[in-house]
């Protein structure tokens, strides 16, 4: 399985109330805990909970793409 993947800066750039961002590193520890068999849909759900529960909102527009392939 390959995911590909574009987002804009919304997702990484999202803060918590101590100031941190979610980042890339959470950003790229979420996407390598994947389940191979995770559709694209649950990818992008799942990504948008975890930046919730992180953040508890997005402060900024949020766009992300994903493809999965073989």
């Amino acid at each position: 399985m390959c995911i590909r993947d574009r987002y804009t800066d919304g997702l990484t750039e999202a803060g918590n109330t101590k100031g941190e961002e979610f980042g890339m590193e959470r950003f790229e520890n979420y996407m390598l805990k994947l389940n191979k068999a995770s559709t694209v849909q649950e990818i992008i759900s799942g990504l948008v909970k975890e930046v919730k529960a992180f953040a508890g909102k997005f402060n900024d527009d949020v766009t992300v793409l994903a493809f999965r392939f073989e």
